[in-house]
């Protein structure tokens, strides 16, 4: 079974009732098999552009419990994120550690 968490780059639009369109934003959107959450808290554009896919990826494992777990998810599974549809691995986690 797979279950890719997907990071999309998105320019959010507000409309109103007329469907003009009335407060554009900046984020990004990742999604998988079984949710999806959004941030659109850049300032520009070019400040979306501007982020690498690590830093989006790590942008989305801080948003919420539910991205988190979906980045996990990924990493913990050996997973690649599709970010801007190309697949980024993340380190393994490290399940040696000791007890203590």
């Amino acid at each position: 079974m797979s279950n890719y968490a997907s990071i999309d780059r998105t320019i959010f639009q507000t409309i109103n009732a007329d469907g003009l369109v009335t407060e554009t934003s900046y984020g990004f959107r990742i999604y998988d098999d079984h949710g999806a959450c959004y941030d659109n808290y850049v300032e520009t554009l070019e400040d979306l552009k501007a982020l690498s896919h690590e830093e989006l990826i790590e942008r989305a494992r801080n948003l919420n419990d539910q991205s988190a777990d979906m980045i996990e998810f990924a990493q913990a599974n050996d997973l690649p994120v599709l970010v801007d549809g190309i697949s980024v691995y993340l380190q393994p986690t490290n399940t040696s550690g000791s007890s203590t």
